[in-house]
């Protein structure tokens, strides 16, 4: 076990810090808009803990390096804050076209697919988006766009209108019984300061 204050890799696959750096910096240099503010650096930090947290419900292997890869590019396509409808496609046309030339060995379809989809409104039969209601390609592990969908979602009472997450949008057990509680609340007091400096920290 790797414990960096607040964040936990509890499952240290070989060279998977050395990974998140990598692909940190890659992300930060080919995202659309650096100057975003609901959608800034700590925006993908935060969603970058909960995934870690959301991980371990999964067998142990690829899918580590795999949803961390989506979730820190997931609003590389980004424009402008607000809904900016498009930004998930735009963001796996990017994804597409710069991360597969420096990390070849990642499920490069599976990682667009959660990127492109991971902001839709409904599901592809009507319903809410979550992975049940999706019609995911045989090709595809849609268990990425779950996470990438869970993690971000649990980052939304950082804007003023939410005051908590709503879970039927919600697909992973672990997000169900983690966001709204008292702990997933105190990042966005006491805790979120010290979350920030604990990444920081990592990341150098």
């Amino acid at each position: 076990m790797q414990q960096f204050n607040y964040i936990v890799f509890r499952r240290p696959l070989p060279g998977l810090v050395t990974f998140v750096k990598e692909m940190w910096v890659l992300s930060n240099e080919i995202q659309l808009n650096s100057n975003l503010n609901e959608h800034d650096e700590n925006h993908k930090l935060r969603t970058f803990y909960f995934e870690t947290l959301l991980l371990p419900q999964f067998p142990f292997g690829m899918i580590d390096y795999n949803a961390i890869a989506s979730i820190l590019n997931h609003d590389g396509g980004r424009v402008e804050d607000g809904r900016d409808i498009n930004h998930g496609d735009r963001g796996a046309e990017l994804y597409r076209k710069e991360v597969p030339r420096h990390f070849p060995w990642l499920d490069h379809n599976s990682n667009a697919y959660a990127i492109a989809k991971h902001n839709q409104s409904y599901g592809d039969n009507g319903k809410k988006p979550i992975l049940e209601n999706m019609y995911v390609p045989k090709n595809i592990e849609g268990k990425i766009f779950a996470l990438v969908g869970d993690a971000d979602r649990g980052d939304l009472p950082r804007c003023d209108f939410f005051d908590k997450v709503d879970l039927g949008y919600i697909n992973t057990e672990f997000a169900k019984q983690f966001f709204n509680t008292k702990m997933h609340r105190d990042l966005y007091n006491n805790g979120i300061n010290k979350l920030k400096i604990s990444l920081k920290e990592l990341l150098r």
